[in-house]
């Protein structure tokens, strides 16, 4: 989905009264979220991926982490990883 799109789902949303959400994948993605979303929902397939964990982590915001393609103990790393750098909850 183009970034340039966010703006505009947001408006909508708001509009519609619910909230917006956007799984981000990489790095840019992110970043380009944070004034969007309200909470970071990271997906299964980047649950072994420990930077872009941290970085949502550290924005302070809720996350949600799906867990469907992992083993438990990738879940308790990046778990004990999110909780590190942040204790904001859903």
């Amino acid at each position: 989905m183009p970034f340039d799109w966010t703006p505009l789902l947001r408006e909508e949303c708001d509009k519609a009264g619910i909230d917006y959400f956007s799984s981000p994948y990489d790095f840019d993605a992110i970043d380009m979220l944070d004034p969007y979303v309200p909470a970071y929902k990271i997906g299964s397939g980047d649950i072994t991926w420990p930077e872009a964990l941290e970085r949502m982590a550290r924005r302070g915001k809720p996350v949600i982490l799906a867990t469907g393609a992992s083993d438990i103990g990738e879940v308790q790393r990046a778990v004990h990883l999110i909780l590190r750098l942040n204790r904001t909850w859903c």
